[in-house]
């Protein structure tokens, strides 16, 4: 017998801002799994298919390969002052520099936003408001090469802290009460 059909992936990720599966094939780009549907789109290089930790994947040559979704003018990938969490299934095999980007939405220059920097020191997971940034490290890059890590913050600015996990368990944490805003016009991307 087979089993009855799930409800729809938007029931499945109501509660998200953003969900986006790599196994969609490029292009178009991996399509937003939430109500918003903010799909992703191929913007440099172009990113391979590659196997997955559960159905397909893309694989970043960590130079010019990207993909983005345009800031949505509801401002629903924005969290201003709010809590929220990002995560990510990463495979690396080398870093390229000391913070290659795997996915970003602001925190270049003076932009605010949030970032997963991974790196030949650490991997971290950084905030910015413009003008403070706050980076928390994951663990030595070491720790993470030639598998796949299930990377997460969380960005709790109620409680002022930005806490990182890797694989399920507490890496590190650090206060943002120095930080406010963290809304950005800046579109959201991955790799870099």
């Amino acid at each position: 017998a087979s089993s009855p059909p799930g409800p729809p992936a938007t029931e499945v990720w109501d509660e998200y801002a953003g969900v986006w599966h790599f196994s969609d094939p490029l292009p178009p780009g991996p399509a937003d799994s939430t109500v918003g549907a903010h799909d992703a789109q191929s913007i440099d290089g172009s990113p391979a298919a590659a196997d997955g930790r559960v159905g397909g994947s893309l694989q970043f040559d960590g130079l010019d390969d990207r993909i983005g979704v345009t800031d949505p003018s509801d401002g629903s990938l924005d969290f201003g002052t709010g809590s929220f969490t990002f995560s990510a299934w990463l495979l690396s095999t080398g870093s390229v520099g000391t913070a290659d980007m795997a996915m970003s939405k602001g925190t270049t220059s003076s932009n605010p936003g949030f970032a997963f920097y991974l790196g030949t020191g650490n991997w971290e997971a950084g905030v910015r408001d413009g003008s403070t940034s706050v980076y928390v490290p994951f663990g030595p890059e070491a720790d993470f090469l030639g598998r796949w890590s299930f990377v997460a913050a969380v960005c709790d600015q109620q409680q002022n802290i930005l806490a990182t996990y890797a694989h399920g368990i507490p890496a590190n944490s650090a206060s943002i009460s120095a930080l406010g805003s963290l809304d950005t016009t800046s579109n959201l991307y991955f790799g870099a």
